[in-house]
């Protein structure tokens, strides 16, 4: 038996009888039979955010901030079925990562780890302005804000050292290198001697995506830049161009050594309109290019680090969507099956589940549908009041869901939320 929810379920007013609202009062989290589709458990869960992540057995998610209701962290065990902990934030958790300290949790202000069984801070980072961007790496956190970059120690919160930097607004790092763009200027540092590697301009406007290979760094170019987007690829040790690409707008990693992208097809109609193909990111060399109804960024829908998942509306029947595996090497099609709605994600897990979730449908029906598929042949679909706020995550005890909405979408009626109460022993007053 386990409780009815984490907080007050009710968190939108009874609607008058002329009103009607289909979303934001039913969250909740799911655990279905990855088999079979059944459902195993579920319970109302306060609205959940965007941001997740399992551990074993156990599941953290954030929790949005909403009238009358704080954000924060809920805690639960998956295998008991029961919450561990929940606890509130003054601002809604970002991302999270496991490190050796406890759950690191970034929001727009600060960065703490909280002890997994407890849900207490075990320290806090408190930057002097909001963090624009965080990367969390296996010892260090890098944060940049107005004024640089802030390396962050993972153990103890405190701040090692600062990097100036003049409105840096991406990074990216791994366990040696850490690179800023900052506008047009690009800079890789030493993590070790905390030393610059280089400091280069390049041609880049803007805030597009940053990456860190073993061998390069690859940045994204705006359509400023590059007309219809680009990639930047540089030596990572000198910073020497090694290669660019234009045409590739808001490409996608597969791993660490493939970029998936789409541009405009050539051929005349009836030709598909797009091509999908992959970049070898050492090269730059095109390995394979498939035609695509979609361009990448509405079609490619999960990433791997060797399959890709595509959807796209099917080119012959009208009403229905295409979904297509692929492997992120070669572009071979693995299988191919087909949906009678568009699907908003994917995940593959294991290199052979693949989950494909909807996260809002028709005004008055259910608005989220999970599809796990096995192949050509859909193996079952599953249907919950609210959308599915993100991937659902195959686990030892089946498939994990969480259901939930960002706001309540209603007809003929204002929305109240009540406060959140004392839950657990969690203190409402934010920390």
């Amino acid at each position: 038996m386990f409780p009815e929810a984490l907080a007050d379920a009710s968190f939108v007013q009874v609607a008058p009888a002329d009103g009607v609202c289909v979303a934001g009062d039913n969250s909740r989290v799911a655990l279905f039979d990855s088999n079979t589709g059944e459902l195993d458990w579920s319970f109302p869960i306060p609205r959940p955010g965007s941001t997740s992540i399992l551990d074993d057995s156990v599941a953290y998610i954030s929790l949005r901030w909403d009238r009358g209701q704080f954000p924060g962290i809920a805690a639960i065990d998956i295998d008991k079925r029961l919450p561990k902990w929940q606890r509130f934030l003054t601002s809604e958790p970002t991302q999270m990562a496991m490190a050796q300290s406890g759950l690191i949790v970034v929001t727009r202000d600060e960065v703490r780890a909280i002890d997994m069984e407890t849900g207490e801070d075990i320290w806090v980072n408190n930057g002097e302005f909001d963090f624009g961007n965080v990367v969390i790496g296996t010892e260090f956190a890098f944060a940049i804000d107005l004024v640089g970059v802030h390396a962050i120690d993972l153990e103890s919160g405190r701040e090692l050292w600062e990097l100036e930097i003049e409105r840096p607004d991406a990074l990216a790092a791994d366990d040696s290198t850490l690179t800023v763009a900052a506008g047009p200027r690009l800079i890789a540092v030493d993590i070790t001697e905390r030393t610059r590697l280089w400091d280069i301009s390049v041609n880049r406007t803007g805030a597009g995506e940053l990456w860190v290979t073993p061998t390069t760094v690859s940045l994204e170019m705006s359509a400023n830049a590059a007309p219809g987007g680009g990639v930047i690829t540089l030596d990572r040790t000198t910073g020497h161009e090694l290669w660019r690409a234009t045409n590739t707008g808001e490409p996608f990693w597969a791993g660490t050594n493939r970029l998936v992208s789409s541009t405009a097809n050539e051929e005349a109609s009836p030709a598909q309109p797009y091509i999908l193909f992959g970049l070898d990111a050492q090269t730059g060399d095109e390995q394979w290019r498939i035609p695509t109804t979609a361009q990448a960024f509405s079609s490619v829908i999960g990433v791997s680090n060797d399959r890709v998942v595509v959807t796209d509306p099917h080119p012959v029947v009208s009403g229905l969507y295409r979904i297509r595996l692929l492997d992120s090497t070669t572009g071979e099609v693995l299988w191919e099956t087909t949906l009678d709605s568009r699907a908003d994600g994917a995940s593959v897990q294991a290199g052979v589940f693949v989950s494909v979730y909807e996260s809002t449908k028709a005004l008055g029906a259910d608005r989220g549908s999970v599809a796990m598929l096995l192949g050509a042949d859909r193996s079952w679909t599953a249907t919950l009041p609210d959308g599915i706020t993100g991937p659902p995550q195959l686990t030892t005890h089946g498939l994990f869901v969480i259901s939930g909405e960002p706001a309540p979408v209603c007809i003929g009626r204002s929305v109240r939320e009540p406060s959140v109460s004392a839950v657990l022993g969690a203190s409402v007053q934010p920390s």
